[in-house]
């Protein structure tokens, strides 16, 4: 099965986040799919103070 490059690429972002709330700081890993980081992070951004842990290419999808 061939793979083709997509116009919008879409990442799993896993993003490490502590909500604001919390009088216990305990990051908790989130795994978020979005085509690109601030998009990912806009997500959590209003109960959560976050921060960057990695990015996963779908699968079956070929970015060169």
């Amino acid at each position: 099965m061939a793979t083709f490059p997509t116009q919008n690429p879409q990442f799993i972002w896993i993003i490490a986040a502590v909500r604001r709330d919390s009088q216990v700081v305990k990051p908790i890993l989130h795994h978020i799919v979005a085509a690109s980081e601030r998009e990912a992070r806009r997500e959590l951004l209003r109960e959560h103070v976050c921060f960057f842990a990695g990015r996963l290419a779908l699968q079956g999808v070929s970015y060169e």
